[in-house]
């Protein structure tokens, strides 16, 4: 690890390379440490907190469909885009047919959620 840091400081007669040359790979080096890291995370929450990662939401009335990013504070159950109600919830893929559904606990129902398409249980984390 010595080596290429060393080639990169040193010219090849042992003098050190200008400041400059030093400072713009320092500075390279920062830019993809916090690059790397920004990735590694899943993206940066510039309202302070831990990021969020965007979600798939279903209208269960009107069936829009939609990714969002849910925001600190903001409700569960959102105003559909489409119809206007208040019917946009986080939604979960079946396993079985892959059909996004809205879970009966944000419609006002009891578990299990069965697939409207295949009948399977449609669980959180699905």
């Amino acid at each position: 690890m010595i080596g290429p840091l060393r080639k990169l400081v040193l010219t090849e007669d042992g003098r050190t390379k200008p400041a400059g040359v030093i400072a713009v790979v320092l500075v390279l080096v920062a830019s993809c440490s916090a690059l790397g890291y920004y990735f590694w995370k899943g993206g940066v929450d510039l309202g302070g907190g831990e990021p969020q990662l965007a979600s798939p939401v279903k209208c269960w009335t009107c069936g829009y469909e939609s990714v969002r990013r849910p925001k600190v504070g903001e409700p569960t159950v959102a105003t559909c885009p489409k119809c206007g109600k208040q019917t946009l919830a986080p939604a979960f893929r079946c396993k079985k047919c892959k059909t996004l559904v809205v879970l009966n606990e944000y419609r006002g129902g009891m578990p299990p959620t069965k697939c409207p398409k295949c009948g399977g249980e449609v669980r959180h984390g699905d």
